[in-house]
Formats: C-alpha cells, sequence, structure tokens
C-alpha cells in the first residue's frame, strides 16, 4: 500500500513543484503588496478587500478551488499518461469545496461543472493517445488544443465566478447586519 502511494506522488512530483512554484510567487507578490499598502492607492484597497471578512471556511473553499484549477489546467495542457491521478485530485477537492458550500443548488452546479471538466480532460487524454499509439494527426492535435483552450477558459470562468459569489454573500451578510444595526436605533 505504501508503494503504491509513494508511486502515485511520484507521478505527481511535476505538478506538485509547479503548484509549489506557482503557490510561492503569488504569496511572494501578496507579501510585497501588503508590506507595501498604502490607503490612496485603490489597487492596494482591492487586494486587501479580497480577503477581508474571510473566515476560514472560505479560505479553505478558496484553497481547494486553487488545487481544482491548476490540476485542471495542468492536465489540459501538459500530457500525462496517469492523468487518473489528476481526476481523482479534481474529484477530491470538489467534494471538499461542496462539503464547504452547504447548498444543494451549488453543490449540483458544482457536480455538474465537475462532470463537464473531467469528461474533457479524459477526451483531451484519449487524443493524445491516439496521436501517440496509431497516428499523429495535425487535425487531431489542432481539436485537443481547441479543447485545452476551453477547458481552460471554462476552468477560469468558474474560478471567478466561485469567488465572486463568495464576495457577494459576504457583502450581503455585512449589509444585512448594518441594516439590522439601523432598524435597532
Amino acid at each position: 500500500m505504501i508503494n503504491s502511494i509513494l508511486y502515485q506522488v511520484q507521478n505527481i512530483k511535476i505538478y506538485m513543484i509547479l503548484f509549489l512554484c506557482i503557490a510561492t510567487i503569488l504569496l511572494l507578490l501578496l507579501y510585497n503588496k501588503i508590506k507595501s499598502f498604502k490607503p490612496n492607492n485603490s489597487s492596494d484597497i482591492t487586494l486587501y478587500g479580497l480577503f477581508m471578512n474571510s473566515t476560514n471556511e472560505d479560505i479553505l473553499k478558496i484553497i481547494f478551488n486553487v488545487i481544482k484549477y491548476t490540476a485542471i489546467i495542468y492536465c489540459a495542457w501538459a500530457y500525462r499518461n496517469d492523468v487518473m491521478i489528476y481526476l481523482v485530485m479534481i474529484i477530491i477537492t470538489t467534494v471538499g469545496y461542496i462539503i464547504l458550500q452547504w447548498n444543494f443548488k451549488g453543490a449540483i452546479v458544482e457536480i455538474l461543472n465537475t462532470i463537464v471538466i473531467t469528461t474533457s480532460l479524459y477526451v483531451i487524454h484519449i487524443f493524445g493517445n491516439y496521436m501517440l499509439e496509431i497516428e499523429a494527426n495535425l487535425y487531431m492535435k489542432l481539436i485537443q488544443i481547441l479543447i485545452s483552450i476551453f477547458i481552460t477558459i471554462y476552468a477560469m470562468y468558474f474560478f471567478f465566478k466561485d469567488y465572486d459569489e463568495m464576495m457577494k454573500y459576504h457583502i450581503l451578510k455585512s449589509g444585512g447586519k448594518k441594516n439590522e444595526e439601523r432598524n435597532h436605533r
């Protein structure tokens, strides 16, 4: 069992290194922005506002989404023979996000979204295997690239949509508290 786990970890080492590099760069940029925070600069306030009033639950949702969508983009553009480990990672992060969300409508949308994404990634993998084992065809490569572009745009849309919904919820929640305080006065 340990050998099987270590084998799968070895298969995703490039993804883990890529993810750690991206996370480190983002953290350094965020640290630099926060370190040089100036209230009169609107872009600094916007960046600071991204995480304002975020609960631990929201931060975990963001982490699940970053891991999920990084895996999606990596799997869409880097041909890997072991695509199933990435699909399992995407499904696990989706389940974690759904558990944190506790919203039936959102859960259905997230499940359908994950089905579309994993199916598209698997189709990309099938095209890659076909070109590798049977015939390298320009049209097949073009279709594979177009599906990769589609899945990247689709994933980015849902990443920003999820984040936007989270922020709208916080705005409504904080606006509701202010309205209650006004009514009690």
